[in-house]
């Protein structure tokens, strides 16, 4: 499996042309559209290659739409910088331990929801793994070097494409379990994400968005290159298991099992019923306030967690935009028929 250090540069170029603003944004953030509580961050300042495209505030590099935070509201209280090109060079050398767990993912696929889970189950009992704060352990939102004094076995959730991962990540025996959601739930989850962030500065509506996300005009571009690119380079590899975001939903401790197989853990029937039950979506919704940084959110009850339903997507979607939806996946996902993503 070879990666590219960089993206296609005309894939790169396709995306510039797309923007709307064409002209780079070297405007100073709103702190009025920041600050949240009493807490003031530190200074806030735009990368160079802050763009609006489809509404939304991101930064390109490599081709890729990112969250529009190098160095913004997660670098709060640091005296530190960066921008996604130098983290990027980071990443691509990050030194990867035999026991790293790594959670990939496409943007609104349970990635917080599987991270509560495995942290849980590494801990083994019903209670979190208290060794590593959950944003911590998020790649893309600190300096790759604070990876390197977290205790083992660290738990890395990433949104990266395949091609974007570290060099070591296929190398190492580490493991990967990568999660797959039905893409029109995870569009409508991934409107209200992006309309409830700040940095962001998202005001459209969803049918606006539905375009941008057929498009891959959203953070992390394209879910059907992310999904298809992972799919047909792990597909068959040992260390990487695929988890489809409705049998967490619906079939939860089946699912929790082959999981804890896979990573190589024991759980009894009690440690998964403990489980089970702290890893609810309703649990972690109620106690979301301990994990999210309410700074991040235009609201003050913003969460990373929604509703976390299956088959929401039948509330937004028009028969002439799920028709288009099909025609779409059909095309794109073509040759990944053996993927099977569930649509609920």
């Amino acid at each position: 499996m070879e990666r590219s250090s960089v993206c296609d540069p005309s894939v790169e170029k396709s995306a510039q042309m797309r923007v709307e603003d064409t002209a780079r944004e070297n405007d100073q953030v709103d702190e009025s559209r920041v600050n949240v509580g009493e807490e003031k961050p530190a200074q806030l300042k735009d990368c160079e290659t802050t763009v609006r495209i489809g509404g939304m505030r991101v930064q390109l590099e490599a081709g890729i739409l990112w969250p529009n935070f190098w160095p913004k509201l997660h670098m709060v209280g640091l005296e530190d910088s960066t921008t996604w090109a130098e983290w990027l060079e980071e990443a691509s050398h990050f030194k990867v331990r035999p026991d790293d767990i790594f959670i990939n993912s496409y943007p609104k696929s349970g990635h917080h929801w599987t991270y509560e889970i495995i942290s849980r189950l590494t801990a083994g009992s019903g209670g979190r793994n208290t060794t590593t704060n959950k944003m911590d352990a998020f790649f893309e939102w600190r300096r790759i070097s604070v990876f390197d004094n977290l205790p083992s076995p660290r738990l890395l959730l990433t949104h990266l494409p395949f091609h974007l991962m570290p060099k070591e990540a296929f190398k190492k025996p580490c493991k990967h379990i990568y999660l797959v959601r039905n893409p029109k739930d995870t569009a409508v989850s991934f409107y209200y994400h992006t309309k409830g962030l700040r940095a962001l500065d998202y005001d459209g509506s969803f049918s606006d968005f539905y375009e941008s996300f057929i498009k891959g005009e959203v953070e992390y571009n394209s879910w059907f290159d992310h999904v298809s690119s992972w799919w047909k380079s792990t597909k068959n590899h040992p260390n990487v298991l695929w988890v489809h975001y409705e049998d967490l939903n619906k079939k939860f401790i089946p699912t929790l099992k082959k999981m804890a197989s896979f990573l190589g853990y024991q759980a009894n029937d009690n440690l998964l019923q403990q489980i089970a039950e702290k890893s609810s979506f309703k649990n972690m919704k109620e106690h979301s306030e301990k994990h999210d940084l309410k700074a991040m959110w235009k609201t003050k009850d913003g969460t990373m967690f929604r509703k976390g339903q299956v088959g929401n997507w039948k509330e937004y979607f028009t028969v002439a935009q799920n028709e288009k939806f099909d025609k779409v996946y059909e095309d794109k996902m073509a040759d990944c028929q053996d993927l099977r993503v569930q649509f609920s």
